[in-house]
């Protein structure tokens, strides 16, 4: 049996128009480190965490892609490799 964060009891999936119930919590993490990038650590921390709940399929989509979503940015100078 999978275990649902009991949290996502009751609520619904946030994705638009989706009515089934969430069984996924998601949100950001403070992914800078403390000691080594103080200053953006403590930009993330001034700032609420994203947070967000999904279905099964909504939470598979974004979670489990097989195909690798790559297009051409000319924001940047160099090109990125894949």
């Amino acid at each position: 049996m999978k275990t649902i964060p009991s949290s996502c009891f009751g609520v619904k999936c946030m994705v638009k128009n989706c009515q089934e119930l969430a069984s996924h919590k998601v949100g950001e993490q403070n992914i800078y480190d403390k000691n080594s990038q103080q200053e953006e650590y403590e930009n993330f921390n001034r700032s609420h965490e994203l947070t967000t709940y999904l279905c099964d399929s909504h939470f598979n989509f974004i979670m489990d892609r097989d195909t690798q979503y790559f297009q051409t940015d000319d924001r940047f100078p160099k090109k990125l490799e894949v």
